[in-house]
């Protein structure tokens, strides 16, 4: 068989291991038969050898454990469906929660009255986590189609919140399609773990075997069948969305997978590295397309067919931000400051908002942003490509294979496959980001409470003594009332951790902006395909209304549970028609903190439904302004 990748049988019946020499490239595998089961993976060469395996150095696996590094509990189910909930909504507070859900379910029953065979849309917040099968028996009993999930996964003392947009982009039935969409994030942490720092392998790891379950789905049907999910067995919520963006976007992926099939055998690509001598840190070896093929990121290889190569195998860097050397980036690094600084006491950081001596908006930047001034830290990256017509997409992921003579299927291997899932026959540009945050420890002591806090996340946590803010709607943003020197915390509090960069080919709807939906992709602006982050309640905030510059933005609904001292990670993978010339365009990072709003147009127009309901009350540019070069 084509692909070889390392597999490990717990059970001692056969193993690979790996043989660690001074040099960690220089890696020597062997392997054991002593039992009678076919071995597809031999050892000789890998993929990504020595990190998509089923265990290391052959330990016997816990009977009671999963495959892929065990199940989420029944309770950390319910808690990660509130987590889903909250996300979607935009709040924590769980009488805006129970209203918004009260409401939702009444416009679900009243579009089904008024036009039961219409079609609509809306997000299904399930009980518990389900699995691809069992979300595939869901979609099919209520007849429904699955539009778009949100994945959690539990590893590593965090939670990652994943959002997959292109399902319908992708091929195969419900439950390959989560699994291929799961599979490539799988993929993308097996390969950053084997290149990263030894003290972050092993959480990368976890991630990667991690018990991945969708939460969240958002569906297509019918308004009768839409509000039939109501009340269904496991359904915890579900919230109709305004508009038909999302049916007309599924109707059009759907026309452009059967292209796909048609221009493109329906087969899956399956890879391997070199067998001699060691690449490149990061580097992997691509074979069996037999076209001229890179990595667009790092889970996703895309392949020319009009430049079609002898097997033999194409270099493609891999690092934590894709990039290749065509590559447009821009980035900024913040240093982390020294521990004396982080536990300093000094309150004049936080204090003369709305003071003419500072010349500054409350809440003071301080209380809510990452920076050095109080002990915080951030850092980001973007990497955007351009590409030509006629390009085949491969979607790269792993999956697990397990050994049929185990109990319960709990031994096995990891297999990648790249399945193609798009012909892209204009041309279009490829983006992918990351950025992290961490709010700072500095503290300060707050005399009317006598008790000390964090400076960070003044605005976002409560503390008798200090003043809060008094939100005042200005159009369609929001800001505490300047009569209020020195006000901190802001009520019914959101934050949103958001990198602004350029897109120059972008032409929104004049005065009306972006649609904030995959429909913005045939005008030219970028629209995520894929997201992730571990900020607690996360959400992935809409570009709905936004002009040509891109807000790639992730936002907590829940910021008062911001751990200081512990680094947030998000990253996004987003994509357009047409080409963008990034060289002059800028990037910077910067975290607003939001507050519910009420007397905004949108909100009243979806009867103060929350998510319309929050805008930015203050926002702080956090990194240097970064030009693409």
């Amino acid at each position: 068989m084509p692909v070889t990748i390392v597999g490990v049988r717990r059970d001692a019946g056969w193993h690979c291991a790996r043989e660690d020499t001074d040099d960690a490239r220089d890696e020597t595998m062997r392997v054991t038969r002593r039992r009678r089961w076919s071995v597809v993976a031999a050892c000789g060469a890998m993929v990504f050898a020595a990190v998509i395996t089923a265990g290391t150095g052959g330990a016997v696996a816990d009977p009671t454990t999963d495959r892929r590094g065990g199940q989420t509990s029944a309770q950390q189910q319910r808690d990660l469906s509130t987590s889903a909930l909250q996300g979607v909504l935009h709040t924590a507070d769980p009488t805006l929660v129970g209203t918004s859900v009260r409401e939702a379910h009444r416009t679900l029953t009243d579009r089904a009255t008024r036009a039961p065979g219409a079609q609509g849309s809306a997000s299904v917040v399930f009980d518990a986590g389900r699995t691809s099968g069992e979300l595939a028996g869901f979609v099919a009993d209520h007849g429904v189609e699955l539009y778009a999930v949100e994945v959690k996964v539990p590893a590593a003392g965090q939670v990652h919140t994943m959002w997959f947009n292109d399902v319908a982009r992708v091929g195969g039935s419900t439950a390959e399609k989560v699994d291929r969409l799961t599979g490539s994030a799988r993929l993308r942490y097996f390969q950053q773990a084997e290149s990263a720092p030894a003290a972050r392998r092993s959480g990368l790891r976890e991630l990667a075997e991690g018990d991945y379950r969708v939460y969240r789905a958002e569906v297509v049907g019918t308004n009768s069948r839409l509000a039939a999910l109501v009340g269904s067995s496991g359904v915890r919520a579900v919230l109709p969305d305004s508009g038909d963006a999302k049916v007309t976007d599924l109707r059009e992926a759907k026309a452009e997978a059967k292209a796909v099939e048609s221009a493109v055998p329906a087969t899956e690509v399956r890879l391997e590295t070199g067998v001699s001598a060691p690449t490149r840190q990061g580097e992997r070896v691509i074979t069996n397309t037999g076209q001229s093929c890179s990595w667009k990121s790092s889970g996703v290889l895309a392949c020319s067919p009009g430049e079609r190569r002898a097997v033999s195998g194409e270099a493609a860097v891999d690092n934590a931000l894709p990039r290749t050397a065509d590559s447009m980036v821009a980035g900024s690094t913040g240093s982390s400051p020294s521990q004396g600084r982080a536990a300093r006491d000094d309150s004049s950081v936080w204090t003369g908002c709305n003071n003419a001596a500072d010349n500054q908006a409350c809440p003071n930047d301080h209380t809510y942003r990452p920076h050095p001034d109080t002990g915080g830290y951030q850092d980001f990256g973007v990497s955007i490509a351009n590409y030509a017509a006629n390009t085949v997409i491969y979607l790269c992921y792993a999956e697990w294979v397990p050994d049929p003579w185990s109990e319960g299927g709990t031994e096995g291997y990891w297999q990648v496959y790249c399945y193609p899932y798009a012909v892209v026959t204009s041309a279009f540009t490829y983006g992918a980001a990351q950025w992290d945050s961490r709010w700072g420890t500095q503290q300060t002591t707050i005399a009317a409470a006598q008790t000390s806090r964090p400076i960070s996340t003044l605005g976002y946590k409560f503390v008798d003594g200090l003043q809060p803010c008094v939100v005042q709607q200005f159009l369609a943003t929001a800001e505490c009332s300047r009569a209020l020197p020195n006000s901190v915390w802001v009520p019914r509090t959101g934050m949103e951790d958001e990198l602004l960069m350029g897109n120059p080919a972008c032409s929104p709807t004049p005065i009306l902006g972006r649609s904030g939906t995959a429909e913005d992709r045939n005008k030219g602006c970028f629209y995520p395909s894929y997201a992730a982050s571990t900020l607690p309640a996360p959400f992935l905030d809409t570009t709905f209304g936004d002009g040509q510059a891109y807000n790639l933005a992730i936002g907590s609904s829940s910021p008062a549970s911001l751990v200081e001292g512990r680094t947030y990670s998000s990253y996004a993978e987003f994509w357009a028609y047409g080409n963008n010339n990034m060289i002059g365009q800028t990037a910077h990072h910067s975290v607003a903190v939001d507050s519910r709003v009420t007397e905004a147009a949108i909100c009243v127009a979806q009867g103060n439904v929350d998510p319309f309901c929050y805008f930015p009350v203050d926002s702080s540019r956090v990194s240097p302004i970064r030009p693409f070069v």
